[in-house]
């Protein structure tokens, strides 16, 4: 079985996570997920910066345990696994932010019925 890295995970997460590039990256095309993810496109970015955090956030063993069990000496994650993370957390809470302001500026003005 292929080596998947934890940190090549989360940065596919937060950069491409809106067309299911890091479950391209963990199973393939053969899988239903990533294709859900491109037909429901503009809502799937906010769901990849949530993934970016979740897999940036779990521990090593874990995660060699799913997606590496051949693996005899894994190695470990650095910083750039939490880099993701801090970066998925602040682009995400200004995502939701900016959705949530737009969202109540139709409403009061009455585009939204």
């Amino acid at each position: 079985m292929k080596y998947r890295s934890k940190t090549l995970t989360a940065w596919l997460a937060l950069l491409f996570g809106g067309v299911g590039a890091h479950w391209f990256y963990l199973l393939g095309s053969r899988s239903w997920r990533p294709w859900f993810y491109l037909l429901t496109f503009p809502w799937s970015c906010l769901v990849g910066f949530a993934e970016a955090m979740r897999f940036g956030l779990m521990a090593d063993a874990p995660w060699h345990a799913r997606y590496n069990p051949d693996l005899t000496d894994p190695p470990a994650s650095g910083g750039l696994a939490v880099t993701a993370v801090v970066l998925a957390l602040g682009l995400g809470a200004i995502s939701l932010m900016a959705l949530l302001a737009f969202l109540i500026q139709w409403w009061l003005i009455g585009a939204i019925a």
